[in-house]
């Protein structure tokens, strides 16, 4: 789990150098202070890096594998962020918090969520987020066509 940890931990700065620029009312959400969910991170390097280049913001992560919650608090512990990052090792059908985020991110997780568990995932997620909150998705896409799979991507999808 560290070495996966370690691997994907330039993909929040990807989110933060390349789609966040696309997105200017996101930005604008964490230049103000939001209140961040990140759901399941891994090692916890989406909420230290939303942290340290946002320092009004306050980020939750959750992620079911303890390890990876173990990681995420040494991480957080490591840069000083501890009185405005968590790490709960938790399901998102567990939130309780109903209307307490700006945002919710969530970084190559979805692929990784049981198809038939997915609405109910996404149900909780909209429950946390306070009205008019953004859900940002920074997934794999995968080509549909023998083409595609042959080019390297050049642009990153939003909606």
């Amino acid at each position: 789990m560290r070495e996966v940890a370690e691997a994907l931990k330039t993909l929040p700065r990807i989110f933060l150098d390349f789609v966040l620029p696309q997105l200017p009312a996101l930005g604008a959400v964490l230049e103000d202070g939001g209140r961040v969910l990140d759901v399941g991170c891994g090692g916890g390097w989406a909420v230290v890096q939303i942290a340290e280049r946002f320092p009004e913001t306050y980020c939750v992560r959750i992620d079911l594998e303890p390890y990876s919650v173990e990681l995420a608090r040494r991480l957080i512990a490591e840069r000083g962020l501890q009185c405005r990052c968590e790490a709960r090792e938790q399901s998102v059908d567990q939130l309780g918090e109903d209307g307490e985020y700006d945002v919710a991110t969530s970084l190559l997780v979805v692929r990784e969520i049981d198809p038939a568990l997915k609405p109910a995932a996404f149900a909780a997620v909209a429950r946390a987020l306070k009205p008019g909150g953004r859900l940002p998705i920074f997934d794999e896409a995968y080509p549909e066509t023998d083409e595609a799979l042959r080019t390297m991507p050049t642009r990153f999808a939003r909606r």
